[in-house]
């Protein structure tokens, strides 16, 4: 992976996490789930690929769910204890109220800033052509 895109991707997360939490960045950069999750291993930031790894979880369990009006309740029919444990599933806007404890999570974490500035000047050559 390109230092430069591990960097911007360290930018990319931080911000949609905190301006929506993981819903957020789910809706908005999914795509991204597999570079972001390396790219904070990359530069230091284990913890955080972690919580990205389990909400990543939840949010594939929950968008599994065809029709956001479910509640967990209907889904403890399948079996599936984890979405069980939310009595109300989604909100009128369909965010996932599950992810709700990771986002507090992450917020209580290190910033990644220092994190993603240490891992730059340690690899500042690479930054260049």
């Amino acid at each position: 992976m390109d230092n430069q895109w591990i960097t911007s991707l360290r930018g990319c997360i931080t911000s949609e996490v905190h301006n929506g939490g993981f819903d957020q960045f789910f809706y908005q950069n999914s795509r991204l789930l597999p570079f972001a999750i390396e790219g904070l291993k990359k530069i230091g930031a284990g913890a955080h690929a972690v919580l990205l790894a389990k909400a990543a979880k939840i949010y594939e369990e929950y968008s599994a769910l065809e029709n956001p009006d479910h509640k967990a309740n209907e889904a403890a029919d399948d079996d599936d204890e984890s979405l069980a444990s939310n009595a109300d599933t989604f909100d009128d806007t369909g965010r996932i109220h599950a992810l709700d404890p990771l986002d507090t999570e992450y917020y209580a974490l290190e910033d990644v800033y220092p994190l993603r500035v240490r891992f730059v000047r340690a690899n500042i050559e690479k930054f260049f052509d």
